[in-house]
């Protein structure tokens, strides 16, 4: 618990410096960092047995689809068409040149495809996902946005930690996480509207209150989602954490892990519902 406190106290004031950083090309450095060492930390539980130059290189192709993201968010309006589509073209090619490496370079052929597919949905799992926060981003407001979606996000978490450490009895999805209760999932959602409210106020006074709440929830349920699927790619490979470079948290995919469904859902519910922006 101590390390938890420590860890937060340090780390929310040096996540929000960084978010508000004038310059949008550090918040695209800290973000492409974040993807890079929660992928480095998915290969080592998914694909653990493979050599390291293989998960580097999946690492790297993982890495360039929020570069073409954030090259077409960037580009000017005549190459834009042509930037805009990048991100695909990356999935596409990554995806022929997973399995050319195995046609070039024989000797794998028979779990090949268990290896490219788990190489794929890394890529897609924590890049493409992740890579949502970079147009949110560009919003008017978009900082402030980005802090909404962390601050909810971050008063779930915690809802449901203390929430289900106290009072927490029935099983949530016992199967894949038996410490995750119903009590603690209801106080994760109670605690994330109660901060989207806050947030209307300190952040998004140009939304009404009614649609912060609807945000807090939406982004309260498929950060629980999002939490959950980790979970279950954990017990599948029998690991309690991703890693352990946070003190108290485990590894950088355990922090992010609510973000990977939230952040898409924000960013269609923003692009649908764009009162306020």
């Amino acid at each position: 618990m101590l390390k938890r406190i420590i860890t937060a106290v340090i780390g929310i004031p040096l996540i929000i410096l960084l978010v508000k950083s004038p310059s949008d090309f550090i918040f695209f450095a800290v973000i492409l960092a974040v993807i890079v060492l929660a992928l480095k930390e998915l290969f080592e539980v998914i694909i653990a047995g493979e050599p390291a130059f293989e998960k580097w290189m999946a690492i790297l192709a993982g890495c360039l689809f929020p570069v073409s993201v954030f090259l077409g968010i960037k580009s000017s309006a005549e190459n834009s068409h042509f930037l805009c589509s990048a991100p695909y073209a990356v999935l596409v090619f990554c995806f022929i040149i997973f399995f050319l490496y195995y046609i070039i370079f024989p000797g794998k052929e028979g779990n090949a495809f268990a290896i490219i597919s788990s190489k794929f949905f890394g890529i897609f799992y924590v890049a493409v996902l992740l890579s949502y926060l970079l147009p949110i981003n560009e919003y008017p407001h978009g900082k402030n946005l980005i802090l909404f979606l962390f601050f909810v996000t971050w008063a779930g978490d915690s809802g449901a930690y203390f929430i289900g450490s106290l009072i927490g009895k029935k099983p949530l999805a016992p199967s894949i996480s038996p410490k995750k209760t119903v009590e603690g999932a209801v106080g994760s959602v109670v605690s994330s509207v109660l901060a989207a409210l806050i947030c209307q106020v300190v952040l998004l006074n140009t939304f009404d209150i009614t649609s912060c709440a609807v945000m807090g929830f939406g982004i309260n349920i498929f950060n629980q989602f999002g939490d959950i699927a980790e979970s279950m790619i954990k017990r599948a490979y029998k690991v309690k954490d991703s890693g352990n470079i946070i003190p108290g948290h485990g590894g950088i995919l355990d922090r992010v892990d609510s973000l990977l469904f939230a952040a898409p859902f924000f960013y269609y519910y923003l692009k649908v519902f764009n009162t306020g922006i």
